[in-house]
């Protein structure tokens, strides 16, 4: 079970790149720089949580886990909503082993996913609204 929890953010990250190369070409940097940014943006969340002790405070452990595996599933459906159908499940299932073998409570899960959802949505924002920008300005 454990070797199964450990290979999901690695199965989406592959997703992640193989959609990436089905993009357009003119919105492969932007998806690129976006998926990459948030993860880094996610990582120096959580090490600012460590530092403060949000998490703590509420007794929940913020999830690099489920931050990673959501934020790369909400870059597969930023770029085809279509993913959703299967990126839904993928996350369920991950919580549950998550939970089931104690790397992480559902508190830890659903504080954790909104973080990710929130940052990755927004880095994707930037990158459309470059990307839009730098359209016009060549126009």
């Amino acid at each position: 079970m454990k070797h199964l929890a450990d290979s999901v953010d690695p199965l989406l990250g592959l997703l992640a790149i193989w959609q990436l190369w089905r993009l357009a070409r003119e919105r492969r940097l932007g998806f690129l720089l976006a998926t990459t940014g948030a993860m880094a943006l996610l990582a120096a969340f959580n090490q600012a949580d460590r530092a403060l002790g949000w998490w703590r405070s509420m007794e929940l452990d913020f999830s690099m886990h489920t931050a990673v595996g959501v934020s790369l599933a909400t870059s597969l459906v930023v770029a085809d909503r279509r993913w959703i159908v299967a990126v839904v499940p993928i996350l369920v299932g991950y919580g549950f082993l998550m939970d089931h073998l104690g790397f992480h409570g559902w508190g830890d899960v659903l504080t954790s996913a909104p973080v990710a959802i929130a940052v990755t949505l927004a880095c994707h924002g930037l990158a459309r609204r470059y990307r839009r920008a730098r359209t016009a300005s060549t126009a």
